[in-house]
């Protein structure tokens, strides 16, 4: 969903709420949050956006923890 709105049918009716993954494959993707990578019992934050009309859904590292990724993952060409 861009500011201009969702991707895949346009609507400006979005809803979004930041979320806590443990204990699933989806906490190890990105393993960023309050807790110390790689540690038992951690989890990942994310924001999920859903679009109020066609119901995509789109995870989103909240920007806070976006200096982490760039510490931890290498920088991506062409994406």
């Amino acid at each position: 969903m861009s500011a201009n709105g969702c991707r895949s049918c346009g609507s400006s009716d979005r809803y979004s709420q930041e979320v806590r993954v443990s204990g699933t494959y989806y906490a190890g993707l990105l393993p960023i949050g309050p807790r110390v990578f790689g540690k038992a019992g951690s989890f990942a934050t994310y924001e999920i956006r859903v679009c109020g009309a066609c119901g995509l859904v789109d995870w989103f590292v909240p920007e806070r923890f976006l200096p982490q990724v760039k510490e931890k993952f290498p920088r991506a060409h062409g994406f």
